[in-house]
């Protein structure tokens, strides 16, 4: 055989093993979602890094004012954890749940998802179908503006809301709901929860928009 072909056979052949053996590290080196995640992080301590090194890369991220939210997911597992400005984990949510939470989590993403396609396009309005559901986009009339429009959206069991214009408008919603509960079940400075429903204020769109929703059973327990 020509000894360069031999030669770069067995470059090819090493380059292959050594790439198999670090996939293999990076895998093996993760930690999957369990009961003694606990353990593991410290609120105030642990931080992007140190989850990154634990977990690996986040299925789903967003930005809700100041904090960061990573999100885990693994079989019927979720982990879900909130970072500062700093980069280290102010809180977090480990839940164990069944098809029927998985679901409603999920749910909330896809709702998310189509918040933003509503925001990116105009002719999204009036009813149509998304993912097998019917969907509902209408002024809310409520709450009239010398200056754009509040806009609802419906799908699911789930609603948001969100001023097409001025997000202070929206802001300034946010914080009439906070006062319509006496700012009483609040969980973060821009989430309230109540009799297991929730309702949020969230800047990681192209307008911020406020989600309201029935937490799954799983997400009712925080670990502290």
């Amino acid at each position: 055989m020509n000894p360069k072909i031999a030669h770069h056979r067995l470059v090819f052949v090493l380059v292959l093993f050594v790439s198999s053996w670090a996939y293999g590290q990076t895998d093996s080196s993760r930690v999957s979602l369990n009961d003694e995640i606990a353990q593991k992080i410290s609120k105030g301590v642990t931080t992007k890094a140190d989850i990154t090194k634990l977990f690996g890369t986040p299925d789903t991220k967003s930005l809700t004012a100041d904090i960061e939210n990573w999100t885990y997911y693994d079989n019927s597992r979720t982990l879900s954890l909130f970072f500062d400005k700093k980069g280290l984990v102010t809180s977090y949510n480990y839940k164990s749940s069944g098809a029927s939470n998985d679901i409603a989590i999920v749910n909330r993403s896809n709702f998310i998802e189509l918040i933003e396609k509503v925001q990116n396009d105009k002719s999204l309005r009036g009813s149509f179908m998304y993912k097998g559901s019917k969907v509902n986009i209408f002024e809310d009339t409520d709450y009239k503006t010398a200056i754009g429009k509040f806009l609802k959206i419906e799908w699911n069991g789930l609603t948001a809301i969100y001023h097409t214009a001025l997000g202070y408008m929206t802001r300034t919603r946010f914080n009439m709901m906070k006062q319509s509960l006496h700012y009483e079940g609040k969980v973060e400075d821009h989430k309230y929860c109540k009799d297991n429903y929730c309702f949020e204020l969230r800047t990681d769109k192209k307008y911020p928009y406020i989600i309201s929703y029935k937490q799954a059973d799983s997400e009712i327990r925080e670990i502290k």
